[in-house]
């Protein structure tokens, strides 16, 4: 007889996370069309060209899938996204860090890097867009991201936006322990 043993609530958590995440990268490879525009570089950002990139969900999540040989560049810009948001004495931004992770996915498509922003619990009606947060770094620094965004931009082949509404919460931590599905 097999001995149950039962993981703490956040690895539920992780692991339901994981079947949704697997749900839409597989929803994302066969129905979404390709994006022919990546992250908008930081000088439009600076000049107020760059759309807002807001969320009405509980939860928001990017996809983008990048061809593999501009990995390396992408991973510099969410090093130097992380630098800028830890810098950052705005509320908002912090809080919007708070709840945001980037996941590298190990399955991708041949030829292919594929990379999954969490953002849990979205901060309302605040801008995403992140090529608009490296405001606060050192202008030098804001000239070496322009040639990596002009690099990346190239390497983009589809970017999927998703808001994400809670449907069932098996944690009882966010929403306050409320669940949507229970209160139908």
């Amino acid at each position: 007889m097999r001995s149950m043993v039962l993981q703490p609530r956040s690895t539920h958590r992780w692991a339901v996370l994981g079947w949704v995440v697997g749900a839409m990268l597989l929803a994302s490879r066969t129905w979404a069309a390709p994006s022919p525009h990546g992250p908008v570089p930081v000088q439009q950002a600076a000049q107020g060209q760059a759309p807002g990139m807001t969320f009405t969900g509980d939860a928001g999540m990017i996809l983008y899938s990048v061809k593999a040989e501009g990995a390396a560049d992408f991973e510099q810009i969410i090093a130097k996204l992380k630098e800028a948001l830890a810098k950052t004495e705005d509320a908002t931004r912090r809080s919007q860090a708070q709840g945001w992770i980037i996941f590298k996915a190990a399955e991708a498509a041949p030829g292919e890097a594929l990379y999954v922003f969490v953002m849990n619990p979205v901060v309302k009606d605040a801008d995403y867009n992140w090529a608009r947060m490296f405001d606060v770094l050192p202008r030098e620094d804001q000239v070496k991201l322009q040639e990596l965004f002009d690099k990346f931009r190239a390497s983009v082949i589809r970017a999927n936006k998703l808001n994400l509404q809670t449907l069932a919460n098996f944690s009882g931590g966010a929403n306050g322990g409320q669940d949507p599905v229970r209160e139908r």
